[in-house]
Parts: C-alpha cells; structure tokens; sequence
C-alpha cells in the first residue's frame, strides 16, 4: 500500500484551501472524482461568501485540516460553502486505488454502511447494474470485506476522515428560501447553516429554523457563536458525504499538503 502522508506534517499547522470554480485546475487530483462547481458571479451573495470565508473559518491544525468548497453542485443544488474538517491521522494509510471509485461505488459502500452487514441478493435488489465491479473495486481500495457471505464496512475510523460537515447557504434577500436550501443540505452536512448581512425583525425565522435544525449566522460572527446553533448530525450522512471525504482528501493531495 503507497503511504500518502507526509510525517512531518504533524509538526505544523497547515493553512486551509479552498476550492473554487476558478482555482479547480490547481487542484489535478480532484479530476477524477466527479466533482463540479458552479462559477459564483459578483454580487451581494458573492461578497456574502467570500467575506465569511475569508474572515470567519478559522485555520486548519497539524491534525485537523480543513477545506473549503464554493458551490459544489450536490444534485440539481448548490450549497454555498461546504467546510471539511479533516482528522489526516485518519487517511494516514489510506489505499492509493480510492481515486478509482466513483458515485456508484460511494452509494453501495453507504448502503453496506447503512444496513451493517449487506447479502448478494440484497445488493442485486438495490443495485441491479454493476454492483460486481464496484464490489471489487471497494474491496481493492479497502473499504469493505466480505466475511461468512456478507458485505460489511471497514471501521469507519479507518475509512472516514470527516469529523464536522458544515454546509452554510448564503442570502442577502429571501430567508425563507434560504431555510429550505439550508434544510436540504443537511442531507449530507453534519451541521446545516443560514448566513445573512444581517437578522430579521421576526421571531418567525427562529421558529421556523429550530423546526428545520438550521443553524443561523451573521457575517460578524463565527460557527462557535452563531445566532442559533445548527442540529448536530453523524457522519456520513448520505453518499454525498463520502464524496466530501474524498474531495478533501483529494485536494490536500494535489496541494502537496500531505
């Protein structure tokens, strides 16, 4: 198996990244991996963005490295800012064939994940087409074993490196839609945020957010000290956050970081 890190990163801290429409060519490794973002346009939400980043998400660790994507497509969405806390002891070791999976592959070993413990006839019932491959390609990356005719995960200590997900959807007008695009991204996030220039004059949007588990913030204030706390979910979510996993993974590569 290659070794992907490098051991004296633990003596220093390293700074975040963050990942754009316009800067993804730096970052090669992430070609393979599916990943798309949409390209922001100068504007209210923009500045909104930007702004945030760059003053409010505090710097990776020796041990927790974070990375920041701008509109990631997740579907037919796009979640603003997508922040991925990154334990690298986790992905110390990590097999060199992951870079071949793609969605399907994430979407089996989430299921196996799911369900604890996955029969074949289960996987033809869910996964008609090409579960094989993506069994065997799982199996090479060393995600998952198959003991005594199951299908079942690594630990996911072992094959997980996300610790927080948080998804923040920005807007400058329109708080209630905001709320529902923040809601969905809670499909994947650990912790799902509203960020707006400024708070309402309604206790509405607090009712209504403490219904949905979104967080609130302003541009003056941290995830720490947000307005309403987000729920807090566990990890992985959904494939999609498998798909995190390996995009932070995949950008710190190509940064060299590791």
């Amino acid at each position: 198996m290659e070794k992907q890190f490098d051991d004296n990163l633990t003596m220093a801290g390293v700074d975040n990244i963050t990942v754009d429409a316009n800067n993804i060519n730096e970052y090669p490794s992430l070609s393979s991996t599916g990943i798309s973002l949409r390209k922001a346009y100068k504007g209210q939400e923009y500045e909104l963005v930007y702004e945030y980043i760059q003053s409010k998400i505090p710097s990776g660790s020796s041990k927790q490295l974070i990375t920041v994507f701008v509109e990631p497509q997740i579907g037919s969405t796009f979640p603003d800012i997508v922040i991925v806390y990154f334990d690298i002891s986790r992905a110390k070791y990590w097999s060199n064939t992951r870079p071949n999976l793609n969605k399907l592959e994430f979407q089996i070993l989430h299921y196996i994940f799911n369900e604890k413990s996955v029969a074949k006839e289960q996987l033809e019932v869910f996964f008609p087409n090409g579960y094989s491959k993506s069994l065997k390609l799982l199996l090479e990356a060393e995600l998952i074993d198959f003991k005594q005719g199951y299908w079942k995960t690594k630990p996911l200590k072992e094959i997980f490196g996300i610790r927080k997900l948080i998804a923040v959807e920005a807007k400058t007008t329109n708080w209630k839609q905001g709320l529902q695009q923040a809601f969905y991204n809670s499909y994947f996030a650990s912790q799902s945020y509203l960020l707006l220039p400024h708070i309402p004059k309604t206790e509405d949007i607090f009712k209504q957010a403490s219904r949905l588990g979104v967080g609130i913030l302003t541009t003056n204030q941290s995830l720490v000290k947000s307005v309403l706390p987000a729920q807090v979910g566990k990890l992985p979510k959904s494939y999609v956050s498998w798909l995190f996993n390996e995009w932070a993974w995949k950008a710190k590569i190509s940064r060299n970081a590791f």
